[in-house]
């Protein structure tokens, strides 16, 4: 839909790559660790770079 749309570039170009995710218990030990290529899905941008 986005490339019908002729989004894609420029969503490209403002993408942050993901962020990764580390999931911690209450004495900071990390229970998951999700790398930003998994956190980040497809294509991840800042809301105010999408509004």
């Amino acid at each position: 839909m986005l490339q019908r749309m002729g989004l894609t570039p420029e969503l490209r170009r403002v993408e942050t790559g993901g962020s990764p995710m580390r999931f911690v218990d209450e004495r900071g030990r990390t229970l998951l660790h999700l790398p930003a290529e998994f956190a980040g899905g497809e294509i991840e941008v800042l809301r105010g770079d999408l509004a």
